[in-house]
């Protein structure tokens, strides 16, 4: 359940480029992912070649070795593809393990952009083309932009695409019986005869309930917000309603239902004095009402943004976490949390790092993610006293906001000064265990997708690996993620030229030592210990500290051993065992070797 779609940064962020040089980007507004994992997201964090900072601090932990739970795939193409394909995919939804479906587009042989549908069922991944409803335009430029699965085989999708005639209108694709059908989304009367629709995300919190969001031209001209609501096989459109005071046309975001017949989404607008304001759109006993987002006190003059929210998370109705920016002064921008509880909205600027200036900080969320009330994670941008770039990432527990500057990936040293990191999405499910993926640029000033886990209050950050070898130098970025509660995560994005699956297999389990902490030699006479350790997949073994003079250690997956004929005088020694298995927490023994004469 939940919302389908990568995020889109707003117009005027700083990294708004950065998304849009990895993929086509149409809308601007942002998005949420609520589906996400449990213990399994503990996976990456403080592995090998992850850097690890523990929440509310600043340093980073490199580690000399890569151990990934993580397996990248290149997702399939239709046999239709062209041989450089531009293929990317933007959402997926996992309603069960080994259950997927992940949404994008790509060019087929003929030169034409068309929607891309990945599904993985029994093990293995395979591609279709989007089909379209008739009247489709030869070169369609087809994308599917989110994608919700509120059960196995029942989906929905939504995009747009381009008609004979060159108009642009909303595309919903709805898999039933096995099959995919699709058809033009519907529009509010008043709309152009080129109304420019998108339907860029999508909610289903159960089968046959959906609301989909996006935005048309109306006939004078104007953009404006839809919200295509599903009833059984029906969906009908209506215009986003908005605050009074509010001047024609608006931009919406993606929505979050908990239940069906209750969704929260965001609308942007302008009022009569100028000011840019964001309306929240309440679905409620059937009916749509708008309300304008509370601002704060200290909210800049008028004729400048006074907050504009983007993604909105509930985790059940009437407890929902919105997140954005709001103007303190006139040309600055400060994370703005907006929180409903009791039924009342009531806003909050975030806190930020310690590097940030005192006043005048510029920032903003991007993503939030609230597996239950009152405990949410969001992520988000922020410049530090020398405008220097960075994300941060705000935890709350309880009614306090916690902000951790992003680490990245190690080695430190492999990254520029400024590495330009951008937010794709974030997932959790429960307390302390959350994913973020998105991208951050490399050494060599390419893309690169990032893979950051919060797992017992530490945040740590992968490098996201790559399915084929040689493919370190090829820019990559993840744009979305989900998990399901057996275990499995998959996110997708794109290298290259090409899409990119990354999949955690569920079932991992922390390292422990099955051997004992202690083991007997003597002086002359050839012996051997055999170290043992036990979890899923099996971990790296290795050693810390020096051997008595004789003995030598041979690291292993699963076991490893310390064997020879120890010389020189008896004594007691004592080294340290560890083992890894990118699962945390690691494993740790000190053990005692006794040398007797």
């Amino acid at each position: 359940m939940g919302v389908r779609t990568n995020n889109r940064l707003r117009p005027g962020h700083p990294r708004s480029g950065l998304l849009a040089a990895v993929a086509p980007v149409r809308r601007l507004s942002g998005a949420i992912v609520v589906l996400g994992l449990v213990a399994l997201f503990t996976a990456v964090a403080a592995s090998p070649g992850s850097a690890l900072v523990r929440r509310g601090g600043a340093g980073a932990v490199p580690a000399v070795a890569q151990i990934s739970p993580w397996t990248a795939t290149e997702a399939q193409v239709p046999a239709n593809a062209g041989a450089d394909p531009a293929a990317f995919l933007e959402a997926v939804a996992c309603p069960d393990a080994g259950s997927c479906v992940a949404t994008g587009s790509y060019t087929d042989s003929s030169g034409d952009q068309q929607g891309l549908i990945d599904t993985l069922s029994d093990g293995a991944w395979s591609a279709g083309e989007a089909q379209l409803p008739s009247g489709a335009a030869t070169d369609p430029l087809a994308s599917l932009e989110a994608v919700a699965c509120p059960d196995a085989g029942s989906c929905v999708a939504t995009g747009h695409f381009t008609e004979t005639n060159g108009d642009q209108v909303g595309l919903v694709e709805t898999l039933s019986d096995g099959t995919w059908t699709g058809a033009v989304a519907q529009l509010p009367s008043g709309a152009a005869s080129d109304p420019a629709a998108d339907l860029a995300a999508v909610a289903c919190p159960v089968t046959g309930s959906c609301v989909a969001t996006g935005d048309y031209k109306d006939s004078g001209g104007l953009i404006q917000s839809v919200i295509d609501t599903q009833s059984g096989d029906t969906w009908s459109a209506t215009v986003a309603q908005l605050p009074p005071g509010a001047t024609s046309g608006s931009t919406i975001g993606p929505p979050a239902c908990p239940a069906a017949g209750s969704c929260v989404a965001i609308a942007d607008y302008t009022d009569t004095s100028g000011n840019v304001q964001s309306a929240i759109e309440t679905l409620s006993t059937n009916t749509w009402t708008a309300q304008e987002a509370p601002n704060l006190a200290d909210e800049a003059a008028p004729g400048h943004e006074r907050n504009l929210l983007g993604p909105v998370t509930c985790s059940a109705p009437g407890a929902c976490t919105a997140v954005g920016s709001f103007a303190p002064s006139a040309g600055d921008s400060q994370g703005l949390i907006e929180t409903l509880a009791n039924g009342s909205w009531t806003p909050t600027a975030a806190p930020l790092p310690a590097d940030a200036p005192p006043t005048n900080a510029y920032s903003a969320l991007d993503v939030v993610s609230c597996p239950a009330s009152d405990d949410c994670v969001a992520l988000g941008w922020y410049y530090d006293t020398s405008a220097a770039y960075h994300v941060v990432m705000e935890t709350q527990s309880d009614d306090t906001w916690v902000p951790t500057e992003q680490v990245l990936p190690a080695p430190t040293k492999a990254n520029p000064a400024n590495p330009d990191q951008n937010v794709g999405n974030v997932a959790c499910q429960t307390s302390g265990s959350c994913v973020a993926v998105g991208a951050y640029i490399g050494a060599r000033h390419e893309n690169k997708g990032v893979i950051e886990t919060l797992a017992e209050d530490d945040w740590s950050a992968l490098k996201a690996p790559l399915p084929t070898k040689g493919a370190g130098a090829l820019a990559s970025d993840l744009m979305d993620v989900t998990c399901t509660s057996g275990g499995s995560c998959v996110a997708v994005g794109r290298f290259g030229g090409g899409p990119l699956i990354e999949t955690l297999a569920g079932g991992e389990s922390a390292p422990t030592f099955s051997s004992a902490d202690q083991a007997t030699f003597t002086v002359g006479e050839p012996g051997a210990f055999t170290v043992t350790a036990t979890g899923t997949p099996l971990p790296d073994i290795t050693k810390k500290g020096r051997l008595p003079k004789g003995l030598s250690f041979t690291k292993g997956t699963g076991t490893a051993s310390i064997s020879g004929t120890p010389t020189g005088a008896g004594g007691t020694f004592t080294v340290t065992i560890e083992a890894q298995n990118g699962v945390v927490p690691s494993a740790s023994q000190s053990l005692t070797l006794t040398i007797t004469t």
